[in-house]
């Protein structure tokens, strides 16, 4: 909480020591986690359905929790928190519109973290499907944007929400209207901190135009989640000065991008949030203090760094927040890519040379990304690159990393999508011109089974894949 002593402030060593903290982990692990946002839907109405109420999705699971032991959580199936599973780990908790986020445990391999996702999230399609609600995953909602509320009253998101609303209609959209798929990777110590850092902020543009699914009808934008990321606060979103060279310190380039991002003050439901200034940034605060804020605490500087929004968030290890929600028969994908870059030495350094020359405009570059994707040819022959050194990179991992069939499903994806030039938001721009809302939620459903002849989607002739009807 903020403090009227001045004494009692947080100080500059202080701040660093929690930014220390951060920006570094064990060394030599290669550990990961996995979280997997989905938009539950009714699916007679295809429509998004609320968190409370009769109808809601807490009413159902608990309601279902007598007929699902892994639902049996002790007490803490509320919008505020999370229900979680003692056995598997795993979690599950709630985005502002109701998406559901079920999250693995951080596992010592890929194949755990994977396993354990898949379990619970086949756990929770189940259950819901007795009700008639389904899970959709893709990047934006595609079936009812723009009309579901505000749904969480902890103070965190209220202020968030008001503060976005105050630059424009961006934040209500990513907050309401928005899933993704978050990789959670060791960040390692010293050099070898320094070189995943700089290289995963290096592919994030590369990774939004390769696992885009999130496009408008029109196909003029591929990525419409990552496009609301970059409108929705520039000073808390994007990248952080340098973030990808590996001359500047991770912790001078994340105490420079927190001191320059704006206050979001979630202590003190009293404060006038239209009166602050909206260049009121943290490190102003730590200076000068406020007249009415007073000064701010560490507590409020830990607060202050959960409200910023990289492209790559450094959290004691990196948080990889560049890729677009994806049904599982993709999901796994970006998980073997993303290993093979970060944690073998060699693609690592291959990977961060051949988008060294791009460094520079990592804003632009993300920008193509979310509009043209991978229709843009400098773009996409960087991904093609990019993903082989990655490939090789899994390859070279140690015998366990990945289950049977991992490494396989990474090399049709890349075959499939982005040696054409593509990725699964073409797919979804055919759909949403040619198709009813029913067709794409059947693309986005996450499968209780999944039949041989539903396994994919034909790139080329566009053919859905029936997984919807032929399931139940």
């Amino acid at each position: 909480m903020t403090t009227q002593d001045p004494s009692a402030a947080i100080d500059a060593p202080s701040a660093r020591a929690v930014i220390e903290a951060a920006t570094s982990g064990p060394a030599g692990h290669m550990g990961f986690g996995l979280e997997a946002e989905f938009f539950p839907i009714e699916q007679a109405s295809v429509s998004r359905i609320p968190i409370e109420g009769p109808a809601g999705i807490l009413q159902r699971l608990s309601t279902l929790a007598d007929t699902q032991p892994a639902l049996k959580a002790p007490g803490v199936m509320t919008s505020a928190g999370w229900m979680s599973d003692g056995a598997s780990g795993f979690r599950i908790s709630f985005e502002p519109g109701g998406q559901i986020e079920i999250s693995s445990s951080y596992q010592p391999t890929i194949t755990a973290a994977i396993a354990e996702t898949d379990e619970a999230v086949a756990t929770i399609a189940a259950a819901l499907e007795q009700s008639g609600v389904v899970l959709a995953a893709t990047g934006i909602d595609l079936w009812s944007p723009g009309t579901v509320p505000q749904q969480l009253s902890a103070s965190r998101y209220v202020t968030m929400d008001r503060h976005f609303n105050r630059l424009g209609a961006a934040g209500r959209t990513m907050m309401r209207d928005t899933c993704a798929l978050q990789l959670n990777l060791d960040l390692s110590s010293g050099l070898e901190a320094q070189k995943r850092w700089a290289t995963a902020n290096l592919l994030a543009p590369v990774a939004t135009a390769t696992f885009a699914a999130s496009p408008t009808p029109d196909g003029r934008v591929r990525c419409q989640r990552s496009i609301n990321w970059q409108q929705v606060d520039p000073s808390r979103t994007g990248f952080p000065q340098h973030a990808t060279s590996s001359t500047y310190s991770i912790a001078d380039q994340y105490e420079q991008f927190a001191m320059n991002a704006t206050v979001l003050p979630l202590n003190d439901g009293t404060v006038d949030h239209q009166a602050l200034p909206h260049d009121w940034r943290f490190g102003d605060w730590m200076t000068r203090g406020h007249p009415q804020f007073g000064w701010p605490t560490v507590e409020d500087f830990t607060t202050h760094l959960s409200t910023l929004f990289p492209e790559v968030r450094p959290r004691g290890f990196l948080e990889i927040r560049s890729i677009d929600a994806l049904p599982k028969r993709w999901r796994r994908v970006p998980a073997v890519l993303y290993a093979g870059a970060i944690y073998d030495p060699k693609a690592r350094d291959r990977i961060h040379d051949l988008l060294a020359d791009v460094s520079e405009t990592s804003a632009q570059q993300l920008h193509l990304a979310a509009t043209s994707g991978l229709s843009d040819a400098t773009l996409c022959a960087r991904a093609v690159e990019v993903w082989s050194f990655a490939l090789s990179g899994a390859m070279r991992l140690p015998q366990g990393t990945f289950a049977d069939g991992d490494l396989q499903s990474a090399e049709a994806y890349l075959d499939r999508f982005t040696l054409r030039g593509l990725s699964p938001a073409d797919e979804l721009i055919t759909l949403l011109q040619t198709s009813s809302p029913s067709a794409v939620l059947g693309w986005a459903l996450e499968p209780l089974r999944e039949p041989a002849s539903a396994k994919t989607v034909d790139t080329r002739t566009h053919t859905l894949p029936a997984v919807a009807r032929e399931s139940r």
